[in-house]
């Protein structure tokens, strides 16, 4: 196997972890009770190693760029949150403007 296979096979594996925890993460969100488990979400989040806990929000933020510039399909159960990830691109990059040496500043220690 060639380096070029091994790479795709890396990202294939990758791709199905991804495929996989997400489903499990759409389990929660379909029964998501913002009260209670975004508190519980959150302790769980705050026993983690602080390098996992810092590649949680890069990820996020990563996140909220992509879905701020995709075109994918968006109807009114999903709009604000478009406009919202718009929105918090905006003041990040504002802020890159003002603080941040860049929108993704997430330093790995």
């Amino acid at each position: 196997m060639n380096e070029e296979q091994k790479i795709s096979m890396r990202e294939l594996k990758f791709q199905e972890e991804m495929d996989s925890a997400f489903k499990g993460l759409s389990q929660i969100l379909n029964n998501f009770s913002y009260d209670t488990q975004a508190k519980t979400f959150h302790k769980v989040l705050e026993k983690e190693h602080p390098t996992l806990q810092q590649n949680f929000w890069r990820m996020i933020n990563s996140v909220i760029f992509l879905y701020a510039e995709s075109e994918c399909y968006r109807d009114a159960r999903n709009e604000a949150s478009a406009e919202y990830c718009k929105f918090l691109k905006d003041k990040i990059q504002e802020a890159q403007n003002e603080h941040l040496p860049h929108h993704a500043y997430f330093p790995t220690v």
